[in-house]
């Protein structure tokens, strides 16, 4: 009942083909121009344009993925690039947990007293996490929880992250009456 979508774009989109519902993007490629895309032996093969490497993706299956993440509620996820560190986030609650990929180890934790609409690796070496609210997003360093930058942005609807080249990362806010575009280098 649902399906997995490659965008060209690199993005990976869930679809309930029951309720047409897209949902967040599950991961997002290395490269951000996708040309083909092939499935087979439970991995998703992607030929970039002018490229001439083959891009293989999986779910990797074994022991240690439940013992990585022993949630009692369900919790959403975000994995940084090179896969040095990931945060959780339960559903239902405000707060994020940010751990060591390879120890497993909590590297801090922080409480907040709004609900988080999204939460991102960004920045030039995803050196932040950005935590969008309601009506503000706040840059805090990914790897100690320090806040960096708050700023007040409105009513957030939606929330993309964009990636140009390695260098220029930019995070768009959709608000009710606009966008708001953030440079994620800077964060400004």
């Amino acid at each position: 009942t649902y399906t997995l979508c490659l965008l060209r774009n690199g993005s990976a989109e869930t679809v309930d083909l029951n309720g047409g519902y897209v949902y967040n993007s599950l991961f997002q490629t290395a490269n951000r121009n996708l040309k083909t895309v092939l499935r087979g032996n439970h991995h998703y093969y992607i030929l970039p344009y002018s490229s001439r490497q083959i891009l293989s993706y999986y779910y990797p299956k074994n022991a240690k993925m439940e013992e990585l993440l022993p949630q009692e509620d369900s919790a959403m996820v975000r994995v940084k690039h090179d896969g040095s560190s990931f945060i959780v986030k339960p559903i239902s609650d405000e707060i994020i947990s940010v751990y060591d990929s390879k120890t497993k180890e909590l590297l801090f934790e922080q409480t907040y007293d709004d609900y988080m609409d999204d939460f991102l690796f960004v920045g030039k070496e995803e050196q932040y996490i950005a935590l969008c609210f309601t009506s503000k997003i706040v840059f805090i360093d990914s790897s100690t929880g320090e806040t960096v930058q708050t700023i007040e942005s409105g009513n957030i609807t939606s929330v993309k992250k964009i990636v140009y080249q390695e260098q220029s990362q930019l995070l768009f806010l959709f608000h009710l009456d606009g966008i708001h575009i953030y440079d994620t280098n800077i964060p400004a």
